[in-house]
């Protein structure tokens, strides 16, 4: 059964004008024989020509639906279509019938509705049209923390006949695709959400809709979560190392262990003031790294006490450690006369 202006346009048969107007806006937008001008051939020609008849088909579809009076007597006859084709059908089962009533063996039973089943030309031309498929059917992100950007692909393809071209549109600012257009037999799309300016802790959701001039519409529901940012916090740093004595010339050590109390990778750079004090690395990242504080007391003066400092910067905030040592000078072992 050939499609009807309602299917052409897609929309229901009860649709307002508006709708009406808005579906046809949309589709011939979408579907302008103009817009295949700049490919080349032989793909310009087989587009422009499918885009022209499915462009005269919705033009006419919007030319019924759209006038009040045309819409009405199409309504009526394709309720005086459905109906007569319920008595034919009767009728030429009632003649093939017994008298009886009975069904004869070698008659199947007819198809819903009453009608013969379409075994025709039109058939097997509607076997040829392209019919979209989307998979998956819809998508779903998972949480994804604020501030970040995730990507999933989805498959377009076409199950049917000739040409598969259509376009693609989201009703939400933060899911976007890296393409908005199509012309394949298979198209790999990839879908982005952005949680850059929506708010931790809700759920979020949006439709991908899919157009084709020649073989059906879907939307793809999208769905993501938005978790707490990941925020590391710096732990383990001791807020005092005092060194004791050293002899000069001598060195001592102390080993620091950064850990981090947050969430995510910690990772930040030391700086140490002081020319008697140094430290083993620059930075550190991860939850396991580890520095050495260094003190020498090389070229220090005896009995004097020494003062420095360390500076922590991270990604988990900043953090001090105030050092000292006293140099002392070695004790002479005492020697019996």
């Amino acid at each position: 059964m050939a499609p009807t202006h309602y299917d052409v346009l897609n929309v229901k048969r009860n649709a307002s004008k508006a709708a009406v107007r808005a579906a046809f806006r949309l589709r011939s937008h979408i579907f302008h024989p103009d817009k295949y001008e700049n490919y080349d051939e032989p793909l310009r020609s087989q587009l422009m020509e499918e885009a022209g008849a499915e462009f005269k088909r919705l033009r006419r579809a919007y030319e019924v639906l759209s006038n009040t009076e045309n819409r009405r007597e199409y309504d009526r006859s394709l309720r005086s279509r459905t109906t007569g084709t319920t008595k034919r059908s009767t009728r030429r089962q009632r003649a093939k019938s017994p008298a009886s009533g009975t069904r004869s063996a070698a008659q199947p039973p007819p198809s819903d509705g009453g009608a013969a089943p379409d075994n025709g030309p039109t058939a097997g031309q509607r076997r040829t049209d392209p019919l979209l498929v989307v998979s998956p059917s819809s998508l779903d992100f998972g949480l994804v923390s604020a501030g970040q950007r995730r990507q999933l692909a989805l498959r377009i393809s076409n199950a049917g006949g000739r040409t598969l071209f259509g376009e693609i549109t989201s009703n939400r600012a933060w899911l976007t695709v890296n393409r908005h257009s199509f012309i394949s037999s298979s198209t790999l799309v990839l879908v982005s959400v952005d949680t850059t300016h929506l708010q931790a802790g809700n759920d979020y959701w949006g439709n991908l809709v899919v157009s084709t001039l020649n073989g059906g519409d879907r939307v793809v529901r999208v769905s993501v979560g938005v978790a707490e940012p990941v925020q590391p916090v710096i732990a383990g740093i001791p807020a005092t190392i005092d060194f004791g004595t050293a002899a000069p010339g001598q060195v001592k050590t102390r080993t620091i262990r950064p850990r981090n109390a947050g969430s995510g990778r910690l990772n930040g750079s030391i700086a140490v003031s002081g020319r008697w004090l140094s430290a083993s690395h620059r930075r550190f990242d991860g939850d396991d790294a580890s520095f050495e504080l260094i003190a020498n007391a090389t070229g220090l003066h005896v009995g004097e006490r020494y003062a420095g400092e360390v500076h922590i910067y991270s990604n988990g905030g900043p953090a001090a450690i105030a050092t000292t040592m006293i140099v002392q000078a070695p004790t002479q072992p005492e020697t019996s006369e």
